[in-house]
């Protein structure tokens, strides 16, 4: 499990088969869009407000917008168009949330609210958010930001903000929500179970995990519905939280998918007869009955009030809004009466399960203490510059070498002391190294400090490093 935990007790799913009985009661229903030739989808329904996504202005089955139409007003009007997909709305109120593809190819969250026509980005992560729900202040999505499909939200409040709901291990999809409490399909326990989530305690718990999968949750007050196959096909199941006791409502052979709930009244579509069609069961009234004309293949409903809308197939395949408004009877049945088939397994017993609620520990925050590091100002200390003394060298005093004193060349010498000689013969040249050829002398000693003789001999050589000439 990656966040939360479930601290909750199973709601057991325990089933009360309730008795249904037929009543008699009239419906009238209109296309929203009568003269449409395109594909309308996923249509959602709250108060005077119905929404859908539309083909109208792109290629078939590319590039649907969002519509709405105001049951008061009587008119049609665009919520949001762009050449992008934007598709899957819901609404609540004045307020119509999407998924919008139009910053990238994947999905993001946009709210239209219709009462000050203005549109704001909800959530713009750049991984996939799809599927959104609004409840008063309170937005819910599927979100793939940690590689899965986990459950996130938003609070449109003031103070409000993003918030996770669940990023349990597997895949949680499809949420619904109303007031404070969020419901979902959820497979971490390899099968699709449904499971919910208290905003005030910040709760997660679970809702249904009986055999089988449960699927598409829809949620009304305290009453959740699902569609379920724990009994080999699809019927459709439900729970009162109000009670903690679960319901199981059609037990058909045939499937009953898609359910929709408000109130005591829950809506699905039903595929035991001919065409496909929507079916209504009133709870408070213990009553069922098809809504839709027979005559006609309807799918996807959704119900507010004495309205349900739902997908009416027209010939060529194309889909519309097809609008159902419930004239009640003082018996509080609508529709064409029906008799419920009761479920051919036998009837379970119904254990009340006691309901601990659970305690949710609130995750302490410490917040880590950040020492502000002493910054200790640099003492800046101006240099002096002394201005150097330039002291002007005193020249050499150069005392002239005294001009070499030539003496014959008589043998023995005696050089005197602080004198140069130089010894050579007549016409001879003087260089850095000279050699004389003096016959019959010879040098006793190489440096003329102090007297020097010498006798006689061939030649002597000698160094003058600093005479020069």
């Amino acid at each position: 499990m990656k966040m939360n935990t479930i601290q909750a007790l199973v709601l057991l799913c325990a089933l009360c088969w309730i008795p249904l009985t037929a009543g008699a009661a009239s419906t009238t229903e209109t296309l929203i869009s009568p003269g449409v030739d395109w594909y309308q989808s996923n249509p959602a329904i709250s108060g005077d407000h119905v929404v859908w996504q539309d083909f109208r202005n792109g290629l078939w089955l590319n590039n649907p917008d969002i519509y709405q139409y105001n049951l008061n007003q009587k008119q049609e009007s665009p919520v949001s168009r762009d050449p992008a997909f934007l598709e899957y709305p819901a609404v609540d109120g004045d307020r119509v949330v999407w998924e919008d593809q139009r910053r990238s190819q994947f999905g993001n969250i946009r709210l239209y609210d219709q009462k000050t026509g203005v549109e704001t980005i909800v959530s713009a992560s750049e991984f996939d958010q799809t599927n959104p729900a609004i409840a008063g202040d309170i937005v819910v999505w599927q979100d793939s930001r940690n590689g899965g499909a986990d459950i996130y939200g938003f609070d449109l409040a003031p103070d409000g903000g993003p918030f996770s709901v669940c990023t349990a291990d597997g895949d949680q999809q499809y949420p619904a929500i109303s007031g404070n409490i969020v419901v979902w399909q959820d497979d971490r326990n390899g099968n699709w179970d449904i499971y919910g989530f208290d905003i005030r305690t910040k709760t997660v718990f679970p809702i249904c995990t009986a055999g089988g999968d449960q699927q598409y949750p829809a949620i009304s007050g305290n009453t959740i519905v699902w569609q379920d196959n724990r009994n080999g096909n699809w019927d459709i199941y439900g729970i009162d939280l109000a009670t903690r006791t679960g319901f199981q409502v059609t037990g058909e052979q045939a499937d009953q998918v898609l359910p929709a709930v408000d109130g005591t009244r829950i809506v699905w579509e039903d595929h035991r007869d001919t065409l496909p069609g929507i079916y209504l069961y009133d709870r408070a009234a213990g009553t069922a009955s098809r809504i839709s004309s027979a005559t006609t293949a309807q799918y996807d409903p959704a119900i507010s009030g004495n309205y349900v809308v739902s997908e009416l197939e027209r010939s060529g395949g194309a889909r519309v809004v097809n609008l159902i408004a419930l004239q009640s009877t003082a018996s509080a049945v609508v529709g064409t009466p029906v008799t419920m088939v009761t479920p051919t397994t036998s009837t379970p017993t119904v254990v009340q399960p006691a309901f601990v609620q659970p305690v949710y520990v609130q995750p302490t925050f410490i917040q880590p203490a950040i020492v502000q590091p002493t910054f200790v100002q640099p003492v800046y200390v101006q240099p002096v510059y002394v201005q150097p003394i330039f002291i002007q060298p005193a020249s050499p005093q150069v005392t002239p070498t005294p001009a070499p004193t030539v003496a014959a060349a008589v043998s023995p010498f005696t050089f005197g002391q602080g004198k140069q000689y130089v010894l050579g013969t007549t016409g001879g040249s003087i260089f850095s190294r000279q050699t004389s050829i003096v016959p019959g002398a010879t040098i006793s000693s190489s440096w003329n400090s102090g007297s020097t003789g010498f006798t006689g001999t061939p030649s002597f050589t000698r160094w003058y490093p600093t005479w020069g000439r």
